[in-house]
């Protein structure tokens, strides 16, 4: 809506930009973390009926979880792509995490887009309109 606000535009150009240069790190976080996330996922939902402990539970899992589904890649790093175990090491503690957080910011900024994708321009401009209004309605308050 800011920058809708702004621009008068929906200026999309370098949210897909964003999405196609990054889509094959998001295709390297998900073959690395789907997987466990999905079994750590539905396996916490099971077992604790109270949602509270969810999340704890979920973090501490799912690195325990994720730490032995990538252990293997050591081995096939040293075997298919370069011969040394402290590169296939190093691969084991950069990629998996950066991935998986350069593949989130990925899938939000895709649903984000989808989002914008659905709304028409002319409810983006009544609702530039009504932001404007609140905004000077803050501003009299002398906030």
């Amino acid at each position: 809506m800011y920058a809708f606000s702004k621009s008068k535009s929906k200026n999309l150009a370098l949210r897909f930009l964003y999405l196609l240069f990054l889509f094959p790190v998001f295709l390297v976080g998900v073959v690395h973390n789907f997987i466990p996330y999905v079994l750590v996922k539905s396996l916490v939902e099971k077992i604790f009926k109270r949602d509270v402990f969810w999340s704890g539970v979920k973090m501490l899992l799912g690195g325990f979880v994720t730490t032995l589904y990538n252990l293997p890649v050591i081995w096939l790093f040293h075997s298919y792509i370069y011969p040394s175990y402290w590169l296939g090491f190093l691969y084991f503690l950069t990629v998996p995490a950066l991935s998986l957080i350069i593949g989130h910011a990925y899938f939000e900024k895709l649903k984000d887009t989808v989002k914008i994708l659905k709304v028409s321009k002319p409810t983006l401009e009544k609702f530039a309109v009504r932001r404007k209004a609140l905004l000077q309605k803050i501003a009299d308050l002398g906030m």
